[in-house]
């Protein structure tokens, strides 16, 4: 599996990579809004969901929530080792 710094032109790239990992975690948060839409019109999103899922503990991966993630990682039985993140 690459990595999300390996894909052609992603839909994200120039983006403040702050964006990615909104403070607030209320649905209405503009930025957090943005960066989902920002996702959905990305070719790499699946890719780079299953990234987040099996590798990222915080932020938004492929459209998806540290909260969305974990569900997905519980649902599927997927355990992330400890203090695992992305360069």
């Amino acid at each position: 599996m690459r990595g999300p710094w390996e894909f052609e032109e992603p839909r994200c790239r120039g983006i403040d990579t702050e964006m990615y990992y909104p403070v607030e975690q209320s649905s209405s948060f503009p930025e957090k809004k943005l960066i989902v839409s920002i996702c959905g019109s990305c070719i790499h999103q699946a890719e780079c969901a299953d990234w987040g899922i099996r590798h990222e503990r915080f932020g938004i991966w492929g459209g998806l929530t540290e909260f969305q993630r974990k569900d997905i990682r519980k649902e599927k039985n997927i355990v992330l080792p400890f203090g695992e993140f992305c360069a």
